[in-house]
C-alpha cells in the first residue's frame, strides 16, 4: 500500500513537473534561435562595414600612387633640364591642366638645395630670374639652405614670394632627408602649407621627391647626398585630398585620418563633417575600426565608425519577430502539455480553444515568415512534393498562380549558366555535408529584368548520412551585385570614357609581356598625345573637351583589333596595346590610321565642328625592350620627340645605330 501510493505520489509530480520541462526545453530553443539571428546580422553588418574600410583605405593608396606618378614625371622633367628653367616647370603643370585625375592639389614646387659657398650666386641667379627682391627667409648664415623657388600654377596664393628656408621646419625636413637619402618619394607629418597665412586653415600635407645632378651616379646613400641639388614637391589640404577619392561611400559612416598610429586631436588631419565634429556628443556606435597604413613611407591611421543610417540599411534582424514567436509557441506548447497531464475531459473541453489559438498562432508565425526579406522553400527529395513561401514569387513580381511550385516553373525563369551552376552545387551538398550550399544565380522577374538572388539551404538527412529533404531561404541582392559592380567600374574604368584606366591597362600590358615572352612573340605599346586639345577647352568649356575627348576614345577603338587594349592615362593622354603583331610596319600601319581618324574634324555638342590632331610614339617588345616600364618610357620618349617634331606625326623609337620611322605628317588641320 506504502510503494503504491509513493509510486502515486512520484508519478503526479513528474506530471506536474512536465509542462515546466516543455517551456524551458522550448524557451531554449527559442534562446538560440534568437541568438543566432542576431549574429548572423552583425556578421552582415560586420561583412559590409569590412568592405567598404577595404575600399577606403584601397582608394587612398592609388591616389597616393597617382600623385607620386604625376611627381615622377616633375622629377623626369629636370632630369632633362636645370632648376632655373621656370618655364619648363610652368608648361609641364599647364598641360597637366590638374584636372580631376589630380585634383586636390594647392601647388607643384620645386626645393633648392644650396649650401653656404653657393649662397650669393644662387641669390644672383635668382634676381636676374625676375625677383629682384629675393632673399632666403629667414635671414642668417647657416651651412645650408632649403628655399622654395618655384609654385605652380602661379596663382592666387601660389603667388606669395619664393625664397622660404623649409630646412628650419623640422616636420619638413625629416621627409626631406627620407625623400634625399631613399630616393624615393616622401611624404610629410601634418603642418600647415606655407601659401596659408590664416590661422585657422585646415591641416595638410607634402610630397616630395628628390633632384639628384645630371648624368651622375647616386645609387648609395652617400652618393645621393653627394648629387643632390634639390626636390619637387606636390602640397596639399587633407580636406581636398579626402574629397578627391573616386567612388562612392556607402551613407552612414564616419571617416577620420590621423597623422602617425596616434589617434589623438592633436594628430587629426580630417574628419567627416569637419574638424570642428571633435568633441561632440557621440551615439554608441555598433561597429568602429583603425587601419594603419603606410604611404610613401609615412604612417596614416584611418577610422572609420558606423552611423544608425548604415546600421539601418545593412543590419535589420528578425530577432525580435523570432523571439516573440518562440515564446508565443513556448507558452502554446507548454499549456498543452498541462492541459494532457491534467486529464482528458478538460483536454476535451479545451480542444476547441487550443485549435483555434494554436491556428493564430500558425497564422502570425506565416505573417513572420512573409513579412520577412527573404523567401523560403522546400524540398523532399523522396516524393518531389515542393513548398515555397508566398514571399519567393513576391520578389519576383509573380502570383503564387503564376509561379506553382514545380521544378519546371522555376528553371524556367532561370539563367541556364546559374541553373547548372546550382545543380551542380546541391549535387555537392548531397555527397559533402560539410560543403556549404550558397549560390547566387539570376532569375528573370515578371518585368523582364534579370534580379540576383542568394540562395542558401541545408539537407536533412537520415541516419546513414543520406539526404531526405532539402530546405533553404532565397534573398534579393540585386542592389548590393550592382554596388559591388559599380566599385568595380570605378576602379579599373576611366569614369569619362569608359576606357580602362591606368591600373588596368598595366595589369593588361603585364599580362600579355608574359604571353609574349612565353610564346616568343612581339606586342607593340602607343603613346597618343592630342595635340592643342587645351584651347578647346579654353574656348568652348570642359564640357565640350569631354565630347571630344570621348569621341576621340570610340574612334581610337574603332582603329584596334578586339585583341587589343585602349586606355585613357591622362587628361588627353591614350595609351594603346597590340598584341601578336608581326612586324614594325604593321604597326604604323595602325598608328598612321590612328593618326588620320583623329585629324578628321570633330562634331561637338550644338554642331560645333572641332579639330584636333595627334601625336604617337611607339615602342615594340621585344625589340626595342624588355620590360613594362622600359616599353613605357621609350614609348613616351618617342611620342614627345614626334610633339617635338610639330605633332600630328607617328614615331617609333629608333634603335641605336638605326634612323627613326617617321609617319607621313599631316599639318592641314593645324
Amino acid at each position: 500500500m506504502l510503494r503504491t501510493r509513493f509510486h502515486h505520489a512520484a508519478t503526479h509530480f513528474l506530471l506536474i513537473l512536465l509542462p515546466w520541462l516543455v517551456l524551458t526545453v522550448t524557451l531554449g530553443v527559442t534562446w538560440f534561435a534568437w541568438e543566432h539571428e542576431r549574429q548572423t546580422t552583425r556578421q552582415a553588418l560586420r561583412s559590409q562595414f569590412d568592405f567598404a574600410l577595404r575600399e577606403t583605405v584601397s582608394r587612398v593608396e592609388q591616389r597616393v600612387q597617382g600623385y607620386e606618378q604625376m611627381l615622377r614625371g616633375v622629377q623626369s622633367l629636370f632630369a632633362t633640364t636645370s632648376l632655373k628653367n621656370r618655364a619648363a616647370l610652368h608648361d609641364y603643370v599647364e598641360a597637366l591642366q590638374l584636372d580631376a585625375n589630380f585634383s586636390g592639389i594647392q601647388a607643384i614646387g620645386v626645393v633648392a638645395w644650396v649650401a653656404a659657398p653657393g649662397k650669393p650666386a644662387h641669390l644672383a641667379a635668382m634676381r636676374t630670374a625676375g625677383f629682384p627682391d629675393y632673399a632666403i627667409e629667414p635671414d642668417g648664415q647657416r651651412a645650408v639652405y632649403a628655399p622654395i623657388i618655384q609654385r605652380e600654377p602661379y596663382v592666387g596664393r601660389n603667388r606669395a614670394p619664393p625664397g622660404s628656408d623649409i630646412w628650419l621646419d623640422p616636420v619638413r625636413r625629416l621627409a626631406l632627408e627620407k625623400a634625399r637619402d631613399s630616393g624615393m618619394a616622401a611624404i610629410s607629418g601634418k603642418l600647415q602649407l606655407k601659401v596659408d597665412t590664416q590661422p585657422d586653415a585646415p591641416p595638410g600635407f607634402i610630397l616630395y621627391l628628390p633632384i639628384y645632378a645630371q648624368g651622375q651616379a647616386h645609387d648609395s646613400v652617400a652618393q645621393r647626398r653627394a648629387r643632390l641639388i634639390g626636390w619637387v614637391y606636390a602640397s596639399f589640404h587633407m580636406s581636398d585630398f579626402m574629397a578627391s577619392l573616386y567612388g562612392t561611400q556607402p551613407p552612414g559612416l564616419t571617416l577620420a585620418m590621423h597623422d602617425g598610429t596616434d589617434t589623438t586631436a592633436d594628430s587629426l588631419l580630417y574628419r567627416t563633417g569637419g574638424l570642428a565634429a571633435i568633441g561632440q556628443a557621440a551615439r554608441p556606435v555598433a561597429i568602429s575600426a583603425n587601419e594603419y597604413m603606410v604611404v610613401a613611407g609615412h604612417d596614416w591611421t584611418l577610422s572609420m565608425s558606423t552611423q544608425e543610417a548604415f546600421e539601418e540599411r545593412y543590419g535589420r534582424s528578425m530577432a525580435t519577430v523570432t523571439a516573440l514567436a518562440g515564446a508565443v509557441l513556448s507558452l502554446l506548447l507548454a499549456l498543452l502539455t498541462w492541459l494532457m497531464v491534467n486529464g482528458r475531459e478538460r483536454a476535451l473541453r479545451l480542444a476547441a480553444v487550443m485549435t483555434k489559438e494554436l491556428r493564430a498562432s500558425e497564422q502570425r508565425f506565416d505573417l513572420a515568415v512573409n513579412g520577412a526579406q527573404e523567401g523560403i522553400w522546400d524540398i523532399d527529395l523522396q516524393s518531389g512534393e515542393r513548398y515555397h513561401s508566398p514571399r519567393m514569387a513576391q520578389m519576383l513580381g509573380y502570383t503564387e498562380a503564376d509561379l506553382p511550385a514545380t521544378r519546371a516553373a522555376w528553371n524556367a525563369i532561370t539563367d541556364p549558366d546559374d541553373l547548372a551552376h546550382f545543380d551542380a552545387e546541391m549535387a555537392q551538398h548531397f555527397k559533402d555535408p560539410c560543403h556549404a550550399f550558397d549560390v547566387l544565380l539570376r532569375l528573370r522577374h515578371q518585368d523582364g529584368s534579370w534580379r540576383w538572388m542568394q540562395s542558401r539551404g541545408t539537407a536533412s538527412r537520415d541516419a546513414e548520412g543520406r539526404a531526405l529533404r532539402f530546405s533553404g531561404t532565397l534573398l534579393d541582392v540585386t542592389e548590393r551585385k550592382q554596388l559591388e559592380d559599380e566599385v568595380q567600374q570605378l576602379a579599373f574604368y576611366d569614369p569619362l570614357t569608359q576606357l580602362p584606366n591606368r591600373r588596368l591597362f598595366h595589369d593588361r600590358l603585364s599580362q600579355t609581356l608574359a604571353r609574349a615572352s612565353r610564346a616568343q612573340s612581339r606586342l607593340a605599346l602607343m603613346f597618343i598625345d592630342l595635340d592643342k586639345f587645351k584651347p578647346i577647352n579654353d574656348q568652348y568649356g570642359h564640357e565640350t573637351g569631354d565630347a571630344v575627348l570621348q569621341l576621340v576614345a570610340r574612334r581610337i577603338e574603332g582603329c584596334l583589333r578586339a585583341s587589343d587594349t585602349a586606355a585613357r592615362v591622362g587628361g588627353d593622354e591614350f595609351l594603346a596595346l597590340l598584341s601578336d603583331i608581326q612586324s614594325s610596319a604593321d604597326v604604323l600601319a595602325v598608328a598612321e590610321k590612328i593618326r588620320l581618324e583623329l585629324a578628321r574634324p570633330f562634331v561637338a555638342p550644338c554642331q560645333l565642328s572641332l579639330r584636333v590632331s595627334s601625336s604617337i610614339g611607339i615602342a615594340i617588345y621585344p625589340d626595342h625592350a624588355s620590360t613594362a616600364q622600359e616599353l613605357m618610357r621609350l614609348g613616351d620618349q618617342a611620342m614627345y620627340q614626334a610633339k617635338k617634331s610639330g605633332g600630328n606625326a607617328v614615331l617609333l623609337h629608333a634603335v641605336s645605330g638605326q634612323p627613326d620611322d617617321l609617319g607621313d605628317l599631316d599639318k592641314s588641320g593645324d
